[in-house]
């Protein structure tokens, strides 16, 4: 479901100045149960159809905003100008699903024979060797911020301007209990070498906030005839667009905090997934451990596994630039 709460306020002063402010919350919150949840999520190579829970959890979004913008008319020029604010809570409670294997089989025969290909999303501490005591409930918090100025200027009855400059700051995101890491690089070397000396570490925010996202805009309307049969009208501009989420929430599965392993009958050696019913519907499961995987405690210099094991990890760039997009337009009616 959503909540949204809206507050506007207008003011004006004579026929020249007008001013509007809003004031706004969103809530969005979403929910994936599960029924039965010591059966494991499973899927067939063949495409067949298996019964088993998939994704678990709680989403909940709380947005706050405020707005203002005002209007000035003078002589020729028609200038707007405004700011904005808005906060971003990202609170998403994930840990049941990391709590619960994923099995693959290669067809619907193997399935009745209960020999599964693969296990995954098997999740441990990596500084304990437990599995399925890591808590990645996180809950992201990010920062929108911008300002414009515009002015409409009438150059002749039938030749009117736009000019516009629009500044955009969207802040790195940052994690309520200060528990994000994410891979930091060597200054020196071939990319190569940079990925193998990559060290997983704790960061206060995932990207460096940039200040300098200016996004300059013009445009013009134009009546050829001077006699109102006619418009051609045209712009261009610079858009800045806020990273979505997805980008970077996976970082809750990132080391040193949490590590994902799996287990399957083509490593070398072979590994048998546990193919099982978990002990309990109820959290945290107990889905048995497959006997040839590891989950040994302890972690190397780089903060990644000690031995011939790895797990995958989501990196976001701590210099990353904001998106935007160069539009323009032109038409005749």
């Amino acid at each position: 479901y959503t909540h949204l709460l809206n507050l506007n306020w207008t003011h004006s002063a004579g026929g020249s100045f007008v001013n509007q402010m809003t004031v706004s919350y969103t809530r969005t919150f979403g929910d994936a149960p599960c029924d039965n949840c010591q059966v494991p999520s499973m899927g067939s190579s063949d495409g067949t159809s298996l019964p088993g829970n998939g994704f678990i959890g709680v989403f909940k979004q709380n947005n706050y905003e405020w707005k203002d913008v005002a209007s000035l008319v003078r002589g020729r020029d028609t200038i707007k100008f405004g700011a904005n604010w808005a906060r971003h809570h990202d609170d998403e409670i994930f840990t049941d699903t990391t709590r619960r294997p994923t099995f693959s089989f290669n067809n619907v025969l193997e399935f009745a024979n209960d020999t599964a290909q693969s296990e995954g999303n098997i999740q441990f501490d990596p500084r304990s060797g437990q599995v399925g005591t890591v808590n990645v409930d996180f809950a992201y918090r990010s920062t929108d911020i911008g300002a414009f100025i515009q002015n409409d200027f009438k150059l002749r009855p039938n030749l009117t301007l736009n000019l516009g400059l629009r500044w955009e700051v969207f802040t790195g995101p940052t994690e309520r209990f200060d528990r994000l890491n994410n891979g930091q690089f060597p200054t020196s070397g071939t990319w190569e070498q940079k990925i193998t000396a990559m060290r997983m570490v704790g960061v206060p925010q995932l990207w460096h906030t940039r200040m300098n996202n200016f996004a300059p805009r013009g445009g013009f309307a134009w009546d050829p005839t001077g006699k109102g049969k006619m418009s051609i009208r045209g712009g261009a501009g610079m858009f800045y667009d806020r990273p979505e989420n997805q980008l970077y929430t996976g970082d809750r599965n990132n080391l040193p905090l949490v590590a994902n392993t799996g287990c399957s009958l083509s490593n070398n050696p072979p590994c048998t997934p546990a193919f099982a019913l978990g002990a309990s519907g109820e959290s945290p499961y107990n889905f048995p451990i497959p006997s040839g995987i590891q989950t040994t405690a302890g972690l190397d210099v780089l903060n990644g596994f000690i031995g011939n094991r790895f797990t995958g990890q989501v990196v976001t760039d701590e210099n990353m630039k904001i998106q935007y997009g160069e539009n323009w337009s032109i038409g005749a009616q």
